[in-house]
């Protein structure tokens, strides 16, 4: 059975071969910043298919602009943004782990490991990933997964979980509970990791 990295890549390389003419679709974009460069985050996880969207369905979501091809995937978006947003908000998570620097990773570079979307500056970059996911599938994880409005106000570690999650300034924040979720959100600068 061939391992969904591999086919992912491979998916990917077809599909951008194909769809390499799409400046007609960035002419009308947004001043902010596009993400996955305007393919469909919805499609890339849950069909592990590259799917252009398009400008007329998007979502601003952590400072970025996400496309998708049709009001579905956009809802399916805004339901849940934590799931289909990219790791570190596409910047990669081996620079932040090996140079504590932040580098914006490139669609080109991609890897779907456990239902998530890496992306990487270049091979060199993936290739490590790959070799050991799981030293890096967390690097975008504030407070080692613990609950920030706990720490912050209560000063003690409280094990956040994933149904609880937000992003912000592409950092991951879990939560306990959705209330402790939502006081984060009512002011999130009071509780971003530094």
């Amino acid at each position: 059975m061939e391992s969904s990295v591999s086919f992912f890549s491979r998916a990917f390389l077809g599909i951008v071969v194909v769809t390499t003419s799409s400046a007609a679709l960035f002419a009308q974009a947004p001043a902010a910043k596009v993400g996955l460069d305007g393919y469909c985050p919805v499609c890339i996880i849950e069909m592990k298919q590259w799917e252009k969207g398009d400008a007329r369905f998007q979502t601003d979501y952590d400072g970025t602009t996400y496309y998708f091809p049709g009001a579905k995937q956009k809802a399916m978006f805004d339901a849940n943004p934590e799931k289909y947003t990219p790791a570190a908000g596409g910047d990669c998570v081996v620079c932040q782990v090996e140079m504590g620097a932040r580098k914006p990773g490139k669609v080109e570079f991609a890897a779907l490991q456990a239902d998530r979307l890496f992306l990487f500056p270049s091979q060199k970059e993936k290739d490590i990933f790959l070799a050991n996911p799981d030293k890096y599938a967390q690097a975008d994880l504030a407070y080692d997964g613990n609950c920030a409005v706990c720490k912050i106000d209560s000063r003690h570690d409280n094990p956040g979980r994933e149904a609880f999650a937000t992003y912000y300034q592409g950092k991951r924040y879990l939560f306990p509970s959705e209330p402790l979720r939502q006081a984060f959100l009512a002011n999130p600068a009071k509780y971003a990791e530094r």
